[in-house]
């Protein structure tokens, strides 16, 4: 009789000789973008720009924090935070933009020409800068502060695929998680639409514009982003990250289970409109990020190091590759490149090679 434990170890060499295998021929590293500063920061939000030739990545650094107090501690000292412009093609830094506190969110307009950053000033409070991306002068700054009473913290940025409004995603008390929009040419709030009471995660439009989602823990919801109102939600225990299928017709969930929101955990498909579960894409660790390709045919899923391609048809997984942790990620408009911003200070670009031909398969 044969040794099972012989026969396990086997296959376990066996599979992971197969995951190398893939990992080698469909996703390599492209380059690695590091600031020559050297300083022991964190990339918290990265952006292509629409051709995808430059990348915009958020660098936190703690600054005067007492030596015997961990820089990864959260404790102890400031957060100074800087817009770092890189030249994709060359891998060389093109210009660093000094924003006063914390940068949560980066982002930049469907035409190339702006670059919004979402930080705080030195009081704490929330403003998103608009800078020309080619000048990297400001344009204006919009305060999401409306008393001296209430606190907002930023979420997420997303302008419209028009390029004519633009959505700050935000979470404060007492008035819960909210969307205030943006006319970008008169550069003034032009409506705020209520999401839930506890915070906001995400936004993602779909590829047309007319539709747009938000995650606020447990409630999804769809929003008729014309007209301004909520078109339908519903509830996927606790919701981390949700993002939209480029078509609108599908969103993708990250979720984490807790006694008090029970469910998976892990990433899960839904009908936009039902909001009835079509695929469990069965992973067992929660997503720090989640994308579709441009085409809509592959689920790109984050968490620690590890990035997934998934088939948004079958809920195959196609390949796995791993690498530094990192909490957040962007992609090209062509789909051949992926960025990933990690605790170290470092973007890592990924350049994706043959997942259309595997999906085909």
């Amino acid at each position: 009789m044969k040794n099972p434990f012989v026969i396990l170890l086997l296959s376990a060499v066996f599979t992971a000789s197969m995951i190398q295998y893939i990992h080698a021929d469909n996703i390599s590293v492209y380059g690695k973008l590091k600031d020559d500063n050297d300083l022991d920061g964190s990339v918290d939000s990265v952006a292509f720009s629409p051709d995808g030739t430059m990348l915009a990545s958020a660098y936190n650094i703690r600054v005067g924090a007492s030596p015997w107090i961990s820089k990864r501690s959260g404790q102890g000292g400031t957060i100074k935070g800087y817009v770092i412009l890189w030249d994709v093609n060359t891998k060389k830094k093109i210009d660093t933009i000094t924003c006063s506190g914390y940068i949560c969110c980066v982002a930049f307009s469907p035409d190339g020409k702006l670059l919004a950053a979402a930080h705080s000033d030195e009081q704490g409070k929330q403003n998103v800068r608009l800078i020309d991306a080619a000048t990297r002068k400001d344009r204006y700054s919009l305060s999401i502060e409306e008393d001296k009473v209430l606190t907002r913290s930023v979420s997420a940025i997303v302008f419209y695929p028009d390029g004519k409004k633009f959505i700050v995603g935000t979470t404060g008390y007492p008035k819960g998680a909210e969307l205030i929009i943006f006319d970008l040419e008169l550069g003034n709030r032009q409506s705020t639409l209520k999401v839930g009471e506890m915070s906001l995660s995400s936004l993602s439009f779909s590829l047309d514009g007319k539709l747009l989602t938000s995650n606020s823990e447990n409630i999804v919801k769809v929003w008729d982003i014309s007209k301004d109102k909520e078109r339908n939600s519903f509830s996927v225990g606790r919701g981390n990250l949700s993002v939209m299928s480029p078509d609108g017709d599908t969103i993708a969930v990250s979720t984490t289970g807790s006694r008090n929101y029970p469910g998976k955990v892990g990433l899960t498909l839904h009908d936009a409109k039902t909001g009835k579960e079509r695929i469990d894409f069965k992973c067992l660790r929660t997503g720090t990020t989640i994308l579709f390709t441009p085409d809509g045919k592959n689920i790109i899923y984050g968490y620690g190091g590890i990035i997934s391609f998934f088939d948004s048809t079958t809920g195959k997984r196609i390949w796995s590759t791993d690498g530094p942790n990192f909490s957040s990620m962007a992609i090209t408009r062509k789909g051949n490149l992926i960025a990933t911003g990690n605790n170290s200070g470092t973007v890592w670009l990924w350049e994706i090679g043959a997942h259309k031909q595997l999906h085909e398969k």
